[in-house]
């Protein structure tokens, strides 16, 4: 697999496919120092990132150019970089690959272990086509409980120039 300029390997496209010629960044939230919710015998930047990789490999099977922010267990800044700056740096990989969208993969977590579902969030004003789509073949494909799609104002949503959308896709807290 060929690396980005962020050093992440991005998956080869088939040439054909529905996503033929489009770029998609996927970014597994959180990663090294900044490890996310921790729960049940598993930290939220290894369940984003196993996730993230899957999901490289269908797109790419579709025939999406695929960049990842990480592909492993690291900050996408330098180390010991702000957190505005390590947002942004995972926003500066998709202006560099002129990536067509942007997709953040998180895990939720919640006081109550019993709380379980899926929720796609979106910039306010624009990309909720985007958000609504991904939550739907989602929950198509997994039976996960529909949480909703809301307008957000988290780092990735609202400094991002292209469709985005940042998915909660479980709770930590919940042993399922």
């Amino acid at each position: 697999k060929e690396p980005d300029p962020s050093g992440s390997p991005s998956a080869p496209n088939t040439g054909a496919g529905i996503l033929s010629g489009k770029v998609i960044v996927i970014d597994p939230g959180h990663g090294g120092s900044n490890p996310g919710a921790v729960d049940n015998g598993t930290r939220e930047s290894d369940n984003n990132l196993a996730v993230s990789l899957k999901l490289r490999d269908l797109l790419a099977q579709s025939g999406a150019k695929v960049v990842m922010t990480r592909s492993i267990d690291k900050t996408v800044a330098p180390e010991g970089s702000s957190l505005g700056q390590e947002l942004q740096a995972r926003l500066d990989i998709a202006d560099r690959n002129n990536a067509d969208i942007f997709v953040s993969v998180h895990t939720n977590s919640n006081s109550n272990a019993d709380i379980t579902g899926l929720t796609t969030y979106y910039p306010s004003g624009r990309s909720a086509a985007l958000a609504a789509a991904i939550k739907q073949n989602v929950i198509k494909t997994t039976n996960a409980n529909d949480k909703g799609t809301l307008p957000a104002t988290f780092y990735v949503l609202r400094n991002s120039a292209i469709p985005s959308s940042l998915v909660e896709m479980g709770f930590i807290t919940n042993p399922g």
